[in-house]
């Protein structure tokens, strides 16, 4: 387990022959350890984050970080970061998203329930919604134009999953393969 979060951002500096290419890092969260990860940037090209951390023995939780739209970005700028949730169990296989109002949705697998997790930051905070309660793994996350996630992810025994919000319900579908044999 990572002990922080590592950003690497790239800075083209081009010029008459060639670009240098200069590697930054910065240190997100050096508090705890960290867990699995996922990062997306958002429509002013500012990094998102999301990770799993345990903060105390068998205590876990989800934090979103993330660069105020004011801030420019660099070592010392502050990230604004919180919990989403906490869990005694780790919070597993992060996928991230960001909609058109720059808000973001995050799919996830809660191990301490056994279940298919979802969330989204709304005006008043943080949403969870519990998509399948099954033991499942590798999820990733998209959104629709009218912000409605889309989750493929695996489940034990039975295999690769696609659930959809349609806006009251989660849809969820099994993905059948047919073998295919070139001729």
């Amino acid at each position: 387990i990572m002990k922080r979060i590592i950003l690497f951002l790239c800075l083209l500096i081009p010029t008459r022959v060639q670009a240098l290419v200069m590697w930054e890092k910065i240190d997100v969260d050096t508090s705890t350890a960290i867990g699995h990860s996922a990062m997306v940037l958002d429509g002013y090209y500012r990094p998102q984050i999301v990770y799993e951390a345990r903060y105390q023995a068998n205590q876990y939780c989800l934090k979103f970080s993330s660069i105020p739209v004011n801030r420019p970005v660099g070592p010392a700028v502050e990230w604004y970061s919180h919990i989403i949730t906490t869990s005694p169990a780790p919070l597993l296989y992060t996928a991230l998203q960001i909609d058109n109002a720059g808000n973001p949705h995050i799919s996830y697998y809660d191990s301490s329930i056994q279940a298919l997790k979802y969330a989204r930051w709304t005006a008043g905070g943080w949403v969870t919604q519990t998509v399948e309660p099954a033991v499942c793994g590798y999820t990733s996350l998209a959104l629709s134009t009218t912000n409605y996630p889309h989750i493929g992810y695996y489940a034990t025994g039975v295999g690769l999953q696609y659930a959809v919000w349609d806006g009251t319900r989660w849809n969820i579908s099994t993905l059948e393969f047919v073998s295919f044999r070139p001729e």
